[in-house]
């Protein structure tokens, strides 16, 4: 490539780089046109159906991921502190300058609380039973192994179970009773007025995102 360049008189390679650069703007403008329509299709299936998470499959294998990404904002430190109780100060440190760094599990469980994104009307193992046909070993290994994030549990109950429909549904219950779970595991007692005490604490914003992946030859 180097030897090829340095043939070229100074004019020519300033041209295609001009050239290039257009080509890259004009590809950039088409990108954003598709992933802001496969975005827009992905939210409204995910409005719909009440999900968190939809996947869209090109033919070659490609795929997009259409989610949100959310953030905290803690409005009131010291009441939401009060809400939480003891173990606020274990999950949770405060840096000087207002910012908050959360134990991973304890912010997806203040997330849940402020987004209702949770479930007690069923267990994990009452969703296995109801939704797959699953022997006693594979219902063993899928309670033992979902963590409610919707690819990892996509990616290990189809090597388990090999299904043979789409199982956004279930995969969205089933990251609402992990959720309810990791609720249930940090306010044992009392666990409704926690849930309103620390709703009036702390706001979720959330951001649509899309990400894509494909193999490079």
């Amino acid at each position: 490539m180097n030897e090829v360049l340095g043939i070229l008189r100074t004019e020519e390679l300033v041209d295609m780089l001009c050239e290039l650069d257009k080509q890259k703007k004009e590809i950039d403008v088409k990108i954003k046109k598709y992933q802001g329509e496969l975005q827009s299709r992905g939210l409204r299936i995910i409005e719909d159906r009440n999900i968190k998470y939809k996947e869209f499959y090109g033919q070659s294998g490609a795929k997009a991921e259409i989610s949100y990404t959310q953030s905290l904002v803690i409005l009131n430190y010291f009441a939401l502190r009060d809400a939480c109780g003891n173990i606020f100060d274990e999950y949770v440190k405060r840096i000087p300058d207002y910012k908050y760094i959360y134990d991973k599990k304890f912010e997806t469980t203040l997330k849940a609380i402020f987004t209702e994104d949770y479930t007690s009307e069923m267990s994990v193992e009452e969703i296995i039973d109801k939704c797959f046909k699953a022997d006693s070993k594979q219902k063993s290994l899928l309670i033992k192994k979902l963590k409610g994030e919707y690819k990892k549990d996509k990616k290990f109950i189809e090597s388990i179970l090999n299904p043979d429909s789409d199982i956004e549904v279930e995969l969205d219950y089933i990251h609402k009773a992990i959720n309810w779970k990791l609720i249930k595991m940090y306010f044992p007692e009392n666990t409704e007025k926690v849930i309103r005490e620390i709703k009036k604490h702390l706001i979720v914003e959330s951001t649509p995102k899309i990400g894509i992946k494909y193999d490079c030859e």
